[in-house]
């Protein structure tokens, strides 16, 4: 009897644990960080397959061990009350068994069709969160691919990608961007002929370019500022260096700094 009372009692136990268990994983999980990168979803998916290995052992020692307790009760009581003399120290755990009745009476033993059940539980909850991820990084590439279309169009031809940059960063006006893209063509358009004949093995050669890239970057922005409002000039020298620039390596520097403002 005592040896019943111990499996019931163990039992109990183990759906409690098993219990908890699925309660962490489908109601108090934190709520998904946004994914802003292919990078994110697979680090949240790695994560989340990590949860349900361990879910799932826990869950097999579980049933393991409801396997090993169903056994013991169906062993013979004499047989069992001989285990108990010859191993004085499990006789001491048999005894504490009245102990636990309490809760064996309110919470029962776990069925195996109780521990399918829960299984099954997992590896929803598991689902729903992929389901939920992949959700996600299709509308970031809808948004993504929606975004790029936009800053590409415009009637500045080459610098559309450019000049609607800019635009969206300082939040310009239509007749802002008809001056930016002015300004923008005229600087690009000198900045090109500065360097050509341009010697990068003549140091004097090397020497004068530089100089007169610098003189050309320095009136290019004093010329964009005028035609910016106050706040807008503010915010266009906080910009980074490259994004500065009318030559063609502004695009990396003012792609980042768009597409991070949406």
């Amino acid at each position: 009897m005592n040896l019943l009372c111990r499996s019931l009692a163990l039992s109990a136990s183990l759906f409690a644990v098993a219990a908890a268990i699925v309660f962490a994983v489908a109601f108090t999980r934190p709520p998904p960080a946004p994914v802003s990168s292919p990078s994110g979803v697979s680090e949240a998916l790695a994560s989340l397959d990590g949860r349900l290995n361990e879910v799932l052992e826990r869950l097999d020692g579980l049933e393991g061990s409801l396997a090993a307790l169903e056994e013991g009760a169906r062993t013979d009581p004499r047989e069992a009350a001989a285990t108990s003399a010859a191993a004085p120290g499990k006789g001491l755990q048999t005894a504490k068994a009245p102990a636990l009745s309490a809760a064996v009476a309110s919470t029962g033993a776990l069925e195996p069709e109780e521990a399918g059940s829960l299984r099954e539980i997992i590896h929803q909850v598991i689902q729903e969160d992929r389901e939920e991820q992949r959700r996600a990084e299709e509308r970031r590439r809808t948004e993504e691919k929606k975004l790029w279309e936009e800053l590409g169009q415009g009637p500045y031809g080459d610098f559309n990608l450019r000049v609607n940059c800019v635009a969206r960063v300082l939040g310009f006006d239509d007749r802002q961007r008809q001056r930016y893209f002015e300004i923008l063509s005229n600087y690009s358009t000198r900045l090109d002929e500065a360097g050509r004949g341009l010697n990068k093995a003549d140091p004097e050669s090397l020497r004068n370019y530089e100089e007169r890239k610098k003189e050309i970057l320095g009136e290019f922005e004093a010329v964009v500022i005028q035609a910016l409002t106050p706040d807008q000039a503010r915010e266009y020298r906080e910009l980074p260096q490259a994004a500065r620039s009318p030559g063609n390596e502004s695009t990396k520097a003012l792609v980042l700094l768009a597409t991070r403002s949406e």
